[in-house]
């Protein structure tokens, strides 16, 4: 038995010997009784207790940032502003856990806030590879997040259409692929609109 399980059990007869009677024939009865009640909540107890610790420290999968109950000393490490070390954590981690969500978010995120987009994008597209049960709407999701990547600060809108295009692609006849293809368009137009020579004048 545990310290803590000891402290349980005697806290629990402290509180119910007050219901007994001492001179009572049934005392002995009553007195193991008490005992094996008192353990048995210490063992439940226990078992909870170290439950929630567990939980708390490993966390659930699809953790963010804002919830450091998955991989604490990398939450630690991003909080402190010690990317570096983050960055060794998560490239540990995902070395071990390759379809590690939150570790692959966390690191394209690394990547991104140091500009380094090629990273980033590298980072993205080997988590879809890993990840094999990948849901439709994170896919999708991280198919337009490159893609608005492609556009906003690396100025590829080709690099862009092939990613809402991967989405028509593994997603026909969806919602996301309806969206995608106005995606496309919108930025076909743009491209069309565009001045022979301009940017080079720029």
């Amino acid at each position: 038995m545990s310290l803590l399980e000891l402290v349980i059990v005697l806290l629990v007869v402290y509180v119910l010997h007050g219901f007994i009677d001492l001179q009572s024939p049934w005392f002995p009865v009553a007195a193991v009784a008490v005992l094996a009640g008192g353990i048995g909540v210490a063992l439940l107890l226990t078992r909870v207790v170290g439950s929630m610790m567990m939980r708390f420290l490993l966390g659930d999968e699809g953790g963010t940032p804002s919830k450091p109950r998955k991989h604490p000393l990398v939450y630690c490490a991003l909080q402190e502003h010690r990317d570096t070390d983050a960055e060794v954590h998560l490239k540990r981690i995902l070395a071990e856990h390759p379809d590690d969500a939150v570790a692959s978010q966390w690191l394209a995120d690394l990547y991104y806030k140091a500009g380094r987009y090629s990273e980033y994008i590298a980072e993205r597209e080997r988590y879809m590879e890993a990840a094999s049960n990948l849901r439709k709407e994170e896919k999708c999701s991280i198919y337009n997040r490159l893609a608005d990547l492609c556009m906003a600060n690396l100025h590829n809108p080709a690099k862009a259409l092939l990613y809402l295009n991967s989405i028509i692609l593994d997603f026909p006849q969806t919602k996301e692929a309806v969206d995608a293809r106005k995606r496309m368009q919108i930025i076909t137009e743009g491209l069309e609109k565009r001045i022979p020579g301009d940017d080079e004048k720029k």
